[in-house]
């Protein structure tokens, strides 16, 4: 990886920079169109749960995730709150135990966990907004897909698992398929919040 004092600089140094600039850009423009789901879902009566987006390590012994696996955002709204929304951006599998299908592209995921009426929403973790890739058979068209997080989870996630709601509606699309903020409204946003209302209610 190192090279002598002086010595010219080499390619592979030059297409690292590159990759590794071409890469923040790209972060840069998943950043702008969760904040463009962030004002949509305002719109629609919920608000961020939380102002965090992505969780990295800082450690020498995790450089593997020095870079985000996973972009996500959580909603809540004071009329529903035994609901948990979300929209997110998956990069990357982050867990070698349970790899149901090979992730060929990035996707943008969203969806929506029920705690049932009268539950209560415990610590859960960013993954449940990943929860969509854990599912067997899982497919990135925009169709909604059911499950229990409590099982669809790997089993060695305890926590996670005990935290987890009972049910969970989600879908999933390739993220280079949107070609605009409006194109996530129209196919994220507005499919999310009229699955919410059909399913659980209008928020008041």
């Amino acid at each position: 990886m190192t090279t002598d004092a002086g010595s010219p600089t080499s390619k592979d140094g030059e297409n690292i920079i590159a990759t590794l600039s071409q890469t923040r850009r790209f972060l840069g423009e998943v950043a702008k169109l969760l904040q463009t789901g962030d004002a949509s879902m305002r719109d629609g009566s919920w608000s961020t749960k939380a102002n965090q987006a992505v969780t990295v390590s800082k450690g020498l012994d995790e450089a593997d995730s020095w870079i985000p696996c996973l972009a996500f955002r959580f909603y809540e709204n004071e009329d529903h709150k035994h609901l948990l929304p979300f929209i997110a951006v998956l990069f990357d599998y982050d867990d070698e135990e349970i790899k149901l299908k090979t992730l060929q592209e990035p996707l943008l995921t969203a969806g929506w966990h029920d705690y049932s009426s009268g539950g209560k929403l415990q610590d859960y973790s960013f993954y449940c907004a990943a929860v969509h890739v854990y599912i067997q058979q899982w497919e990135a068209n925009g169709k909604w897909k059911n499950s229990d997080p409590r099982t669809t989870f790997p089993e060695s996630w305890t926590n996670t698992r005990t935290a987890a709601a009972p049910k969970c509606r989600s879908f999933a699309l390739p993220l280079m398929s949107f070609a605009s903020a409006e194109g996530l409204i129209q196919r994220v946003v507005d499919p999310l919040l009229k699955d919410i209302k059909s399913f659980s209610g209008k928020p008041k």
